[in-house]
This record gives structure tokens, C-alpha cells and sequence, in this order.
């Protein structure tokens, strides 16, 4: 049994497969496939052993969790497991995107209702509906998914967590600022744009795609767990022997150049965003990106990305910079006003 100070999770699998063909995925081994169905009746037992467990998290990572119309009767169920035995504390809905808006919000009402879910993941990839075009990309509108964002934030305080691609084919520097309005109506800033990287089973891979859109790719060095997260590197053999990302650095619609400056501006973002109150993210944090480029920390940071977009970076961390991400160096140098002395200490 669980030891009940310390978390417990499951990762919990009701379906297997995604219908939808997105150009830049290869989830499943595949894109296109059948969902195959789990049994409803095994999934609801297995809920109850979980619950009875005393399992604190669920982690529901079904690729489109919410597609099944029984979907809402397995969340409830969860939901009546928590009332009557305690647990589970916590869940987590991994894949709810491309769900018909209607059923998502029973869902996420359930969810919020009985304090299964702290936020959601917005799934958006990005604004522009041509590029959602351009990689395949099938959801609800934008507008539904900031209403429905709204409403959380109105009733429970919480938040959509934006995830979004940076440098899908069609993509363009004025689509990157305009997404920045985006934490207008969320009212957060701790979300980044995930750099396009092309997966080796996706049809983004086949050389005519790339060529239809212009697209160059660099290899960049990776952090060593999966959410990139720098609390988790180590020198550890897996460390040391994983493969490098292969990423969107150009196409026809934007420079290398340009990339440079939403690769900054991406995480830049997240401590400047905050600090923008008399105009618009997206005009605030264009005039911040050229108000900076004098600065001699900025200088030496775009060497580092100059090199980042060359494909010279490859054995180095893509989020560190001697050693430290991003906005911390803004927060420094900027922010706090320290001086920049030619090397980060």
C-alpha cells in the first residue's frame, strides 16, 4: 500500500490510439489510427481498486481523452471515488484536446467541481488557423477555448496552461507577439511555446513536406528528463547517451534570425510579461526585444543562440546559459539591474 505522506501515481490508459492525423506527432507509434477501447467495466473497477489503494494521483494519458461520450461517466466516477473513499487527491487529464467543446467542459465541470484538477492544459499549438491547417491540426475554435478559459478563471481562479508549438510551418514573428495576448485572458505567464522538433514516424519527416515549407533544422542538445525540467539533470549514463532534438530553426514564412528572437523572447517572456500594465503584451515585449539589444548580456546571449540555431550547441543544454535559464539572466541584467561584468558568476 501507499505511504500516504508522501504522492502516489498512476498513469491511467482508457483508450490507445488517435484518430487524427497532425503532421508534426507520432503518438502510438502512429498517426491516424483506430482509438481501441478499453472495457468500460474494467476501467471503472480498476478506478475503485485504485481508489481503495489510496493512490493519490491519477494521471490520465490517453492521447484525446474526452472523445468517448462515456468519458464524462469515467470522471464522475473518479469524482464519486474521491467522496466516498479519499482518493484519489488529484488527476490529471494529459491529452483533453480536440474534444467537441461541450463535452470538454462537463468534463473540466466535474473535474474543478470536486477539486480533482488545479488547472487544464489549453492545447492550442497556435492562434493561426492557416498553420493549424498547414500541419492537420482539427479543434475547437480559438475563441471557445479562451471562453471556457474565462469562465474557470471567473469561477474557480484557474488557469488554462497554454501549450503551444514555436515554428510550425506557416509560422511567423508578428503570429509569435500576437500569442502573447493570450495571458491577457488566462492571467498567467509561466507557459512557454515548445520548439518544433521533427519527430523520425511523422509525416513532417518526409523530405517533400520539409521542402513544401522551407524548412531547416538544427540539432540542439536536450535536458535529460523529459519536461525539461533543470531540478533533474545529472551527469547519469542516460544523460549522457540521449540523442539530440532535431528542430524547426527556418522556413518560408521565417528567418533564422527571427527564430533567434522568439527563442529568447519564449522564455524572456515569462518575467517581462508580468511586468507590461499600459499597453499590450505584444507591443510591450517587441519594445523590450529592441530596447535590449545594446546590452552586453543580451550580446552574449545571442551568441549562444546564434550558435543554438547553427546546430553548434549540440552536447549543451538548449535551456542553460553557463548554467542558468533565460529569465533568470532578464531577471538579473534587466530586471534587478545588475551589472553585467562579461561572464555570468
Amino acid at each position: 500500500f501507499p505511504s500516504h505522506d508522501k504522492m502516489s501515481v498512476v498513469n491511467f490508459e482508457t483508450t490507445r490510439g488517435c484518430p487524427y492525423s497532425c503532421t508534426y506527432c507520432e503518438w502510438g507509434g502512429g498517426i491516424g489510427t483506430k482509438v481501441i477501447q478499453k472495457p468500460l467495466d474494467v476501467v471503472l473497477r480498476e478506478l475503485d481498486l485504485i481508489s481503495m489503494l489510496g493512490i493519490g494521483n491519477i494521471d490520465i494519458v490517453d492521447a484525446n481523452f474526452g472523445i468517448l461520450n462515456r468519458d464524462v461517466e469515467v470522471i464522475q466516477r473518479i469524482a464519486d471515488n474521491k467522496s466516498m473513499f479519499g482518493f484519489p487527491k488529484k488527476m490529471l487529464v494529459y491529452g483533453i484536446a480536440k474534444v467537441k467543446v461541450e463535452k470538454r467542459e462537463k468534463i473540466l465541470d466535474i473535474a474543478f467541481a470536486n477539486k480533482l484538477m488545479d488547472y487544464y492544459s489549453l492545447s492550442i499549438q497556435t492562434i493561426d488557423t492557416k498553420v493549424l491547417d498547414n500541419v492537420k491540426r482539427k479543434d475547437i475554435t480559438l475563441d471557445e477555448n479562451m471562453t471556457l478559459a474565462k469562465k474557470y478563471k471567473d469561477m474557480y481562479g484557474l488557469t488554462g496552461k497554454l501549450e503551444l508549438i514555436l515554428g510550425l510551418p506557416g509560422y511567423t514573428l508578428e503570429t509569435f507577439y500576437e500569442e502573447t495576448n493570450l495571458s491577457l485572458i488566462t492571467g498567467k505567464w509561466d507557459w512557454v511555446r515548445g520548439p518544433l522538433t521533427i519527430l523520425p514516424a511523422t509525416e513532417m519527416a518526409n523530405p517533400l513536406y520539409r521542402s513544401m515549407y522551407g524548412m531547416k533544422t538544427a540539432k540542439i542538445g536536450v535536458t535529460e528528463n523529459d519536461d525539461n525540467d533543470i531540478k533533474y539533470i545529472s551527469n547519469s549514463v542516460i544523460g549522457k547517451y540521449k540523442s539530440p532534438q532535431e528542430v524547426v530553426v527556418q522556413t518560408n514564412t521565417f528567418t533564422r534570425r527571427e527564430w533567434e528572437e522568439m527563442f529568447f523572447m519564449n522564455y524572456a517572456q515569462k518575467v517581462i510579461g508580468p511586468t507590461i500594465i499600459d499597453k499590450k503584451p505584444s507591443i510591450g515585449l517587441r519594445e523590450f526585444y529592441q530596447e535590449i539589444q545594446s546590452y552586453d548580456w543580451f550580446k552574449y546571449l545571442q551568441k549562444e543562440i546564434e550558435r543554438l540555431s547553427s546546430g553548434q550547441r549540440v552536447d549543451e543544454d538548449f535551456l542553460l546559459y553557463d548554467g542558468h535559464l533565460i529569465e533568470e539572466w532578464v531577471t538579473k541584467f534587466y530586471i534587478n539591474k545588475e551589472e553585467f561584468r562579461g561572464s555570468y558568476n
